[in-house]
């Protein structure tokens, strides 16, 4: 019943968004408008990918590139289809040449036949927390191998709980889960799922390879007064804001540099109205500041490389962004309380190189040790060790693949 529910809603979804598309935000538009496009593609001639595989925002991308990367060195010829469900990720990889980018057409039965007969896939990917009940549904009854890649699972979660009887049947449509950590491997067991592979986060493989962009970090640097600590605010909302105008009160020999999550010009002039004196990215004629707004997406991954400590976005709102991104680069991690479903940050906490806080009182507390800079040094350097010390999630995939016969049918 649920599951007919799911696709009524879906179908219903398709025929009403097109008509509410003037009432959307200009994200809510892309979205409705992508959507369109790939559900128009299955009006055309058959195509036909390889390797399919989908994620949610351009996050998710993240874990996913290290596969792509890998696939394509292995099999240069083969054509890989890559997804998404949000704007994010898709704005983000449309222009790329060498895979074919879509949006994820609507999760209906009929849809999803149809895509799977247009495209042809021999294999599929699925990233994180992707479970598109028709999409799966319909790549098992094409015989289409489909996996799991960097799944977190606790027992908490409402797969398990209130909500197994709609997703048992959805996991059992995959062939196999690659898992973060053994907790997960252990809660898909037990939830009836055998065909499980503990292989690690692919995430820090990407992040362990990472070089900035010498010119951003250059033209940052041209905004920093010398010989000054910078804290970083990456993927920032207002509640991080406004604890960074008070530890930058409290210490105003800190430069901060301010990435917020949204660069609309509406958020840009609420953060120049909180820090009166903030120059921006965009400006002409770089200037020492003490305040540097970055209102332009894509710098943030090299940016951490001209700063000395990282605050992360997220945990006041409804989860933390990245924080492979500042321990790669080697930087002491702050964060706020909604952390706890992300496998890296406890492990950054436990290494002692990450800290979660409640308000601005804890950061002031817990900053200052950290502008003596031998001590932050030895702080970020935690946070580098582990990154080094966790690599090779990918390569623990393409082994187990090639155990199961992947290359021999590609």
């Amino acid at each position: 019943m649920i599951r007919h529910l799911y696709s009524a809603a879906w179908y219903l979804a398709e025929k009403l968004l097109p008509r509410c598309r003037p009432l959307l935000s200009d994200k809510g538009r892309r979205w409705v408008e992508g959507i369109q496009r790939s559900s128009a593609l299955l009006q055309q001639c058959p195509s036909h990918a390889h390797v399919w595989i989908h994620c949610a925002s351009l996050g998710e991308y993240e874990q996913a590139a290290p596969l792509i990367d890998a696939l394509q060195a292995r099999l240069p010829q083969r054509r890989i289809l890559l997804t998404f469900f949000s704007p994010s990720g898709y704005e983000k990889l449309k222009s790329r040449r060498d895979i074919t980018v879509h949006y994820l057409p609507p999760d209906t039965p009929s849809n999803m036949r149809r895509w799977i007969a247009h495209w042809r896939p021999r294999y599929a990917f699925f990233v994180r927390y992707e479970f598109w009940q028709n999409a799966l549904f319909s790549l098992a009854a094409a015989n289409v191998p489909t996996y799991l890649i960097a799944g977190f699972f606790r027992p908490s979660q409402p797969y398990f709980r209130w909500a197994a009887p709609f997703y048992r049947p959805i996991f059992r449509a995959f062939s196999g889960f690659f898992v973060q950590d053994e907790t997960s491997a252990h809660t898909l067991r037990q939830f009836g799922i055998s065909r499980v592979w503990t292989v690690g986060d692919p995430r820090i493989d990407r992040m362990a390879g990472f070089a900035p962009d010498e010119a951003v970090v250059a033209r940052i640097r041209s905004f920093l007064p010398p010989e000054r600590p910078v804290l970083i605010g990456g993927s920032t909302y207002p509640p991080e804001e406004a604890i960074l105008q008070k530890v930058h009160a409290r210490f105003p020999e800190v430069t901060l540099i301010i990435a917020p999550h949204e660069v609309s010009p509406r958020r840009i002039h609420a953060i120049q109205q909180r820090f009166p004196d903030a120059r921006r990215w965009s400006e002409n004629t770089p200037a020492p500041t003490s305040v540097l707004i970055l209102d332009q997406v894509g710098l943030l991954k090299s940016a951490y490389y001209a700063a000395d400590i990282a605050f992360i976005g997220g945990g006041f709102h409804a989860r933390i962004h990245n924080v492979l991104e500042p321990a790669a680069a080697g930087l002491p991690i702050f964060f706020g309380p909604r952390h706890h479903d992300f496998p890296e940050a406890q492990a950054l906490i436990h290494q002692g190189a990450a800290f979660a806080i409640h308000n601005a009182h804890d950061m002031i507390r817990q900053i200052q040790p950290l502008l003596d800079a031998a001590h932050r040094t030895r702080i970020g350097q935690k946070a580098r060790t582990w990154i080094d010390a966790h690599r090779g999630a990918t390569r623990r995939i393409i082994q187990q693949l090639e155990k199961e016969g992947l290359f021999d049918h590609l």
